[in-house]
């Protein structure tokens, strides 16, 4: 009967610990709703303060006006999900952050709202959350094995995310550079779709242009060559302020190997594979 007693409390003790989590906010200029705010409200909504310094449990937090992202990871980083909100105003936007930092931390420690109303305000983030988020983004990179030496380049980007899922049109222009016996630019077009899940993985295709010019002879002649592409990119968002940095790391595939000649002879031959390395700056318009 002791052992048993012993056992009961154990397992009530550990049931009923309570779940702390660290906090990380950042709030574009002109926010409406501060940290201090913040995390008050979610002390008043578990009827103590979950939030310690040294906690595993990570809830990081990015206000834009009247929008905000929650998203909780572990201590190794892996994302636990990812939540956002619209409000029609400021207090409102501070209820609703509160109320779903709180169920992220520790659910079974929710004290009932005061007015029924937060019921309904609950309801509404799921609905919303489903709604179109669309960017328009500007980028540089750098490539290798995409033309006989390293190359650099700028991009444009336009792009639309609904929930877990992203897609994008993008335009990518490596200026011309002179090599030793040829002169060579290109232009890239392409769509992606994307998983988005803390990160980025997605899938691509497009086509590529190529243009090269021969050197060294008498009369130096250019062609041109445009190449059906395939390829997958990796990439990682980082919200800074009002925007958000996105390095991505891309290999592509093209799908027929290119070759250019001069005098006969091949003076260069795209490889089966190339690799980009860059970053993208996002800024939301809707």
């Amino acid at each position: 009967m002791r052992s048993a007693w012993l056992l009961c409390l154990a397992t009530t003790s550990a049931v009923a610990a309570p779940r702390v989590a660290r906090l990380s906010f950042v709030a574009a200029d002109g926010g409406c709703v501060d940290e201090p705010a913040l995390r008050a409200a979610v002390s008043e909504r578990l009827g103590r303060d979950p939030f310690r310094d040294d906690a595993a449990q990570l809830v990081h937090v990015a206000l834009t006006q009247l929008h905000a992202r929650i998203e909780r990871s572990d201590a190794d980083g892996t994302s636990r999900g990812v939540r956002e909100l619209d409000a029609r105003d400021c207090g409102e936007l501070l209820e609703l952050t509160a109320l779903s930092i709180a169920i992220a931390i520790d659910p079974l420690w929710m004290k009932p709202a005061a007015p029924p109303v937060a019921v309904v305000h609950e309801t509404q983030p799921v609905a919303q959350a489903a709604s179109i988020d669309a960017w328009i983004a500007t980028g540089v990179l750098g490539s290798v094995r995409a033309a006989p030496g390293v190359t650099a380049g700028v991009s444009l980007q336009l792009g639309a995310r609904r929930e877990w899922l992203a897609a994008t049109i993008e335009a990518r222009f490596d200026p011309p550079v002179t090599y030793s016996t040829m002169r060579m630019s290109r232009l890239f077009a392409f769509g992606a779709v994307c998983v988005v899940r803390g990160g980025r993985a997605c899938a691509l295709a497009g086509v590529d242009r190529i243009e090269a010019q021969g050197r060294g002879v008498d009369m130096p002649r250019s062609d041109t060559a445009a190449v059906a592409t395939v390829g997958a990119r990796l990439a990682w968002p980082i919200v800074v302020r009002f925007m958000r940095i996105v390095p991505h790391f891309d290999v592509f595939v093209p799908l027929a190997r290119t070759s250019f000649e001069l005098d006969g002879m091949v003076i260069w031959r795209a490889p089966g594979v190339h690799a980009a390395l860059g970053a993208a700056f996002e800024l939301d318009f809707l």
